[in-house]
C-alpha cells in the first residue's frame, strides 16, 4: 500500500472506544463536595507516624512524651482549623495576635519571672500512650473518611455543555438545570483549609432558579473552576451565531 492509500479517509479507522470515552469526559467536569470532617486528615497522618514511633520507641519514656506532645498539638490545631473559619484578613489578624502574645510574654517575663512557674507547670505534664491508642484513632478517621468517600460518589454535581446535574441517593436520583449563562463563583472561606486541602466554595447561579446553588469544601477548587470555565467558553463559541 502506497503512502497515499494511507491517506484516504475512507480507510481511516473509527474512532476506538477509549477515545469516545475521552471526549465524553472532556465534555463535562464532575464536583464532590466532602464534608468538613476530611480536614482532619493531618491529625490521621500524625497518629500513623505517632503509632510506629511509639511502638518503635515503647521503652524511652522521654520518646513516649515527645510523641504524645506531637500529637496533642496537631490535633490542636487541626481542630481550630475545623471550628473557625479563617478568610484572609482574620488569618493575618490571628498571626499578628499570636506574634503580640508571645512578645508580651517575654516582656512581662523581665518584670514577673513567668518562665520559671510555666517550665515548672509544663514539666508536671506528662503525655503518653501507647502505640495502639494512636493506630485506634487513626483506624476511627480511616473508617470515617471511607464512609466520606463512598457518599460523595451517591452525591455529587455534574456540568456539562447545556446543564448543570445533581447526582444524589442511593437509586440515581437526578436534578437539571441549564447551563446556558450559568454564572460562576468561587470563594475562599478559609485559608486554612485552602492550604490543607486547596479547598474552597463554588457558587453557581441557574438562569432557572432563584436561589444560588452553594457547594462547600470542594477539593483543588482552583483546577475545578478552570475545567468549568474552560467547558462554559467552550460552549459560548459554539452557540455564538457570528462563528
Amino acid at each position: 500500500m502506497s503512502a497515499i492509500d494511507t491517506l484516504d479517509p475512507s480507510v481511516v479507522p473509527p474512532a476506538t472506544a477509549a477515545t469516545r470515552e475521552a471526549a465524553s469526559h472532556e465534555d463535562r467536569v464532575l464536583i464532590r463536595p466532602y464534608p468538613k470532617i476530611i480536614v482532619y486528615y493531618p491529625t490521621l497522618v500524625a497518629a500513623l507516624v505517632c503509632g510506629l514511633v511509639a511502638n518503635l520507641f515503647s521503652e524511652k519514656l522521654a520518646v513516649v512524651e515527645l510523641v504524645g506532645t506531637v500529637f496533642i498539638i496537631v490535633l490542636f490545631w487541626n481542630t481550630v482549623i475545623l471550628a473557625f473559619e479563617f478568610p484572609r484578613l482574620t488569618a493575618i489578624t490571628v498571626i499578628l495576635l499570636m506574634v503580640s502574645l508571645v512578645l508580651a510574654a517575654v516582656l512581662l517575663n523581665r518584670y514577673l519571672d513567668i518562665v520559671p512557674f510555666l517550665s515548672v507547670l509544663l514539666a508536671s505534664v506528662h503525655l503518653q500512650a501507647n502505640d495502639q491508642f494512636y493506630l485506634f484513632i487513626a483506624g476511627i478517621f480511616l473508617f470515617v473518611f471511607a464512609i466520606s468517600w463512598v457518599l460523595t460518589r451517591f452525591d455529587y454535581w455534574e456540568v456539562l455543555n447545556n446543564e448543570l446535574l445533581h447526582h444524589h441517593g442511593p437509586f440515581g436520583d437526578l436534578e437539571r438545570f441549564p447551563a446556558p449563562q450559568l454564572k460562576l463563583d468561587k470563594e475562599i472561606p478559609d485559608i486554612f483549609e485552602y492550604l490543607v486541602l486547596r479547598s474552597g466554595r463554588l457558587i453557581f447561579y441557574p438562569t432557572s432558579e432563584r436561589r444560588a446553588i452553594v457547594l462547600d469544601n470542594v477539593m483543588g477548587v482552583n483546577r475545578v473552576e478552570a475545567k468549568i470555565k474552560h467547558l462554559l467558553e467552550a460552549l459560548e463559541v459554539r452557540i455564538d451565531p457570528d462563528r
